[in-house]
């Protein structure tokens, strides 16, 4: 998320003291769990890049100073930078939403549930079928 401080005047210190706080009011009606916050900012700045988790997903180019992008993303050179992490409640569990999804999920990387990575899982269910395998059978049958 980039919030660019536009400076009219005097006024180049109005974001000073201003924190960001995102809700989702689909599972939250009443608004009263908070899914990201950022720290109050304490630095004057033309531009503040708030990089969450999926920043590392993010192909399209960070570009430098002025003129503004509204295509890519500031780099941390010309924009004050924070990284902002998922909420955490008070049991100290990050907060989890259900991901309904009716097309393909391509995971890069590890797949871990709890403590268990289902991809290393996956990979010692069934070894692998070469010419050193022997493989037992009660019947062929061929066409």
């Amino acid at each position: 998320m980039v919030l660019y401080n536009r400076t009219d005047g005097d006024y180049n210190d109005r974001t000073q003291g201003l924190a960001i706080e995102l809700y989702n009011e689909a599972n939250d009606a009443t608004l009263s769990n908070v899914l990201i916050s950022t720290n109050e900012i304490t630095t004057t700045n033309d531009v503040y890049r708030f990089d969450f988790k999926s920043i590392n997903f993010y192909t399209s180019g960070f570009v430098g100073g002025p003129p503004q992008s509204i295509t890519n993303i500031p780099d941390d050179v010309y924009a004050l930078k924070e990284i902002t992490d998922a909420y955490e409640n008070t049991d100290g569990n990050v907060s989890c939403y259900t991901i309904n999804t009716t097309g393909n999920v391509v995971i890069a990387g590890d797949l871990v549930v709890g403590t268990t990575n289902i991809i290393d899982e996956i990979g010692t269910k069934q070894p692998t079928i070469d010419t050193d395998t022997d493989l037992t059978s009660n019947t062929f049958a061929f066409a």
